[in-house]
């Protein structure tokens, strides 16, 4: 084991903080649906457009406008949204006894729980924002007339993932967001199904030593990505236009503190401040009874 010498302290403190950002950059999952925006304020407020397509008033049409005639009338509306900044953090002392005796991996099992807890922290307000807003779109699998004959749980037949995803993908499109890359985020139980899916129809399986590969990404089929990320609840899908649906607006990004007490110990912080925005949601489609009771 190498020990750190005086005067070293700065050199320690950038190999933690390397360290914990390139974890924490691959344990966050519901991160990659969201916009990433700066921001300098505390309280932060949004405009929620309605998303529903112009139309002509007062019995007018867009199509036709008579020669010289006055333009029809049109008017959108938005809902002013206010949301405030959450911070989220954790700390730990690490002995300078389990330092250097290094019976246990100390340091590094402490930076990656570190980093686990926060992004696994965040990504939970981002599930739970994305999926319970009270403006998304969300239905039953083959509760809605598919084509499909099962009517139940996705590990009941293949043919009907698709078919759900394809409704999904039609509930998005049908307020005109983009549909041509869309990623589905789904739980460890339905892996399963979408697996033997995603290899039955000879998707792309992404190499797991890859070490660029987004975190939980399992495989793309067609427009569709398939991220497992374990804070999606049981039984449950969520279908999203990335970087359209919502934002994640950030005061801080993570952000590490080192502080070393020679003989005593090591403190270990870190931490990151924003919160969701849920811009767009009639880009976002939650999937209910994705597996068996």
């Amino acid at each position: 084991m190498t020990y750190d010498k005086v005067g070293e302290i700065d050199v320690r403190k950038t190999l933690i903080d390397a360290t914990l950002q390139n974890l924490v950059k691959k344990m966050y999952k519901m991160k990659q649906a969201v916009m990433i925006a700066s921001t300098g304020a505390w309280t932060n407020h949004y405009f929620r457009e309605d998303p529903d397509t112009l139309e002509a008033g007062l019995s007018r049409t867009i199509k036709g406008i008579p020669r010289g005639a006055a333009f029809p009338q049109a008017s959108t509306s938005w809902e002013k949204v206010r949301t405030d900044i959450e911070k989220y953090g954790l700390e730990e002392s690490i002995p300078y006894e389990d330092i250097i005796s290094n019976e246990v991996n100390v340091r590094d099992r402490t930076l990656f729980k570190i980093a686990d807890g926060i992004a696994y922290s965040v990504d939970t307000q981002i599930y739970t924002g994305l999926s319970t807003d009270g403006d998304i779109q969300t239905f039953a699998t083959g509760a809605y007339g598919g084509t499909h004959n099962s009517g139940g749980a996705w590990n009941q037949s293949s043919a009907q993932i698709m078919d759900d995803l394809e409704y999904a993908e039609e509930l998005i499109g049908d307020y005109h967001y983009p549909t041509n890359q869309l990623m589905v985020f789904i739980n460890h139980r339905d892996k399963r199904a979408v697996m033997n899916f995603l290899f039955e129809k000879g998707a792309q399986i992404p190499n797991i030593t890859d070490k660029t590969l987004n975190a939980g990404t399992i495989g793309t089929l067609g427009n569709k990505t398939f991220v497992v990320a374990d804070v999606v609840a049981a039984s449950h899908a969520l279908v999203v236009v990335p970087k359209v649906c919502a934002n994640w607006k950030e005061l801080l990004p993570f952000t590490t503190d080192v502080n070393a007490e020679p003989l005593k110990d090591v403190r270990i912080r870190a931490a990151e401040m924003g919160v969701l925005q849920v811009v767009n949601p009639k880009a976002i489609v939650f999937i209910e009874g994705t597996e068996f009771e």
